[in-house]
């Protein structure tokens, strides 16, 4: 933690004294200095409360599964059907594309996210896709309505991969999503009703009833009865090599050493202004 007591320890008062002009600048910009590095300590800090404190948000479930080939085979099916009806955990599955959006003057690139509204988002129900995924309604992230000056009410027209012909979608509302893909400006949530219904029929696949095959994302909500490793272990018997597995533990570790890095790289340059400001 960087304090002002450090940044003052290594200064020589007496050299100060020998110029008063030179002492009042030292301190004015000593000042400034400690006063932007511990801004960024508490926006840092405050980051990070808010990641551990939402690691089941921000990861999309206790557990999340991430396809390589965004296919769910019949026997990963059968796994995850077999241990949700055993009470192990509930879970729900997301199709995500990168799909280019064009509106008016103003194009970029996408995520597609189909959802179903009955039982997404697994972990945090207080939003009601239900009804907002209705008679073709989606919903966008704030960056996405921003960058196309989109509001509530608007209508957009998507040519999505796989699909034979353009669709029109009403905005529904607008919503806080996190993307971390700096080449995508943000996420667009489809009901997965028009994903089953009106897909290309050359991506169903005959051993999986139709559109199940097509997820690229796994949420679980684990039961509080079982451990995280627990099901975790039984999970990694089905999909290990199939897909990476995240935990949101992972969220909270990896936050962590993140926060560290930073921590230390603020030490740094408070140490290294400290240097080039002493008379």
């Amino acid at each position: 933690m960087i304090t002002t007591k450090k940044l003052f320890k290594a200064y020589n008062f007496k050299t100060w004294r020998k110029n008063k002009f030179q002492m009042f600048l030292s301190i004015f910009s000593i000042t400034i200095a400690v006063a932007i590095l511990l801004s960024i300590q508490l926006m840092l800090s405050l980051n990070n409360s808010y990641i551990n404190s939402n690691a089941r948000n921000v990861n999309e479930g206790d557990i999340n599964i991430s396809l390589f080939n965004q296919t769910l085979t019949k026997e990963q099916l059968n796994t995850l059907d077999d241990l949700k009806s055993k009470g192990y955990f509930d879970y729900t599955t997301t199709y995500k594309l990168q799909n280019k959006l064009i509106y008016g003057d103003v194009s970029s690139t996408a995520f597609l996210k189909f959802v179903d509204p009955n039982c997404y988002p697994i972990v945090n129900k207080n939003y009601k896709y239900k009804s907002s995924l209705q008679n073709n309604g989606v919903l966008i992230s704030k960056l996405v309505a921003d960058k196309f000056n989109l509001k509530k009410g608007d209508v957009i027209s998507l040519n999505i991969k796989g699909f034979p012909n353009a669709m029109k979608f009403e905005v529904s509302d607008i919503i806080e999503t996190n993307v971390t893909d700096e080449s995508v400006v943000g996420v667009i949530v489809i009901n997965k009703s028009i994903l089953l219904n009106s897909m290309d029929n050359k991506l169903s696949n005959s051993t999986v009833k139709e559109g199940e095959n097509l997820v690229s994302n796994i949420h679980i909500k684990i039961n509080e009865k079982y451990k995280l490793e627990d099901i975790q272990k039984k999970l990694n018997e089905t999909f290990e090599g199939q897909g990476k597995i995240s935990t949101y533990k992972d969220v909270i570790n990896n936050n962590k050493q993140a926060l560290d890095k930073e921590s230390k790289a603020l030490d740094l340059i408070a140490v290294s202004y400290t240097h080039l400001t002493l008379p």
